[in-house]
């Protein structure tokens, strides 16, 4: 059995999610097992700890990108590792094949990108 004094129980791919899908996948799961107790009260405070900037990061937000009219539709870049998707990421970044529009390798929450 591994120690929970090494903070391992500490990452967790759930942890500062939406609380809403925490509970429905708890829900849709029949809840968790009481061996991972550690686990689950960390992903759940810490996706409670997140809610208030997610709400208000919706009040902000959502009506500026939902009136954010796309005029061309976007291109993505999806592939298995090591078969060349960095390369034409960065061939669209540089503009050779006379794209325009924001390029990223990274998802972006929309108060990074969007001002106030």
């Amino acid at each position: 059995m591994k120690n929970l004094n090494s903070f391992d129980f500490l990452r967790q791919p759930l942890a500062y999610g939406s609380f809403s899908n925490l509970l429905k996948l708890l829900w849709s799961n029949g809840g968790f097992d009481l061996r991972y107790t550690p686990k689950a009260l960390y992903v759940i405070m810490s996706s409670l700890i997140g809610t208030p900037t997610r709400l208000l990061e919706k009040i902000i937000y959502d009506a500026k990108v939902e009136n954010t009219s796309i005029e061309h539709p976007p291109i993505f870049i999806i592939g298995h590792w090591r078969s060349g998707t960095t390369y034409i990421h960065r061939l669209n970044s540089r503009q050779i094949l006379d794209l325009s529009g924001v390029y990223s390798r990274f998802h972006l929450k929309p108060s990074l990108v969007l001002p106030l």
